[in-house]
């Protein structure tokens, strides 16, 4: 798989997805749907290092913070995080920090209404 350019991860039964240094070092685009499960996403540095688009759709038990390591992506272009939870939508000032290299970011929430991203 170190040639895989998209990857989607749909209604899967884990808990938490950790990409470890040197994974998927091609991958341009990530999309995680409708994971009932998933809590947590940690990204180490040097892994995903080629992504340009992250997609989190309906992730609702994502609550507390965007991805871990999310600051690693420095090829980041667009992060779409839809249908989120009420949890995620109050997330810390660190946390809106670390995606402040990210030149797009569309944040919905579980109503579908758009969440004003804060830049610095």
């Amino acid at each position: 798989m170190q040639h895989l350019l998209f990857l989607s991860i749909k209604k899967s039964a884990f808990e938490g997805l950790h990409f470890e240094d040197g994974w998927f070092q091609k991958l341009k685009e990530l999309h995680v749907e409708y994971s009932d499960e998933l809590r947590d996403i940690i990204i180490d540095k040097g892994a995903l290092s080629s992504l340009k688009k992250l997609g989190l759709h309906g992730v609702h038990r994502l609550t507390n913070n965007i991805p871990t390591g999310i600051q690693h992506l420095e090829k980041l272009e667009v992060l779409g995080i839809y249908f989120a939870s009420y949890e995620l939508q109050n997330i810390s000032t660190e946390d809106w920090n670390s995606i402040q290299h990210v030149p797009l970011v569309d944040f919905f929430n579980w109503y579908g209404v758009r969440i004003l991203v804060p830049r610095s």
